[in-house]
């Protein structure tokens, strides 16, 4: 357990953290600072995303260099 010293200008004193909680508040900073970017990527997929309702059979499939790309007839 790591030992840290909380200083103030009234009292000092010691307080113990629990190497669970700083490794949670670690990865909960990490979370922080690619929330944004993370938004910002589900915002751009739904500007760009074009649903539809089609039946099945007017579905083809183009394969080219590993892509899957779906193909919609009329």
């Amino acid at each position: 357990m790591e030992t840290v010293i909380i200083q103030s200008t009234e009292f000092e004193t010691t307080q113990a953290i629990d190497p669970r909680e700083a490794k949670l508040n670690a990865i909960i900073e990490r979370g922080r600072s690619s929330l944004t970017s993370t938004l910002e990527e589900i915002q751009h997929e739904f500007i760009i995303r074009d649903d539809m309702a089609v039946r099945p059979t007017a579905i083809d499939f183009l394969v080219q260099d590993h892509k899957i790309q779906p193909v919609i007839r009329d």
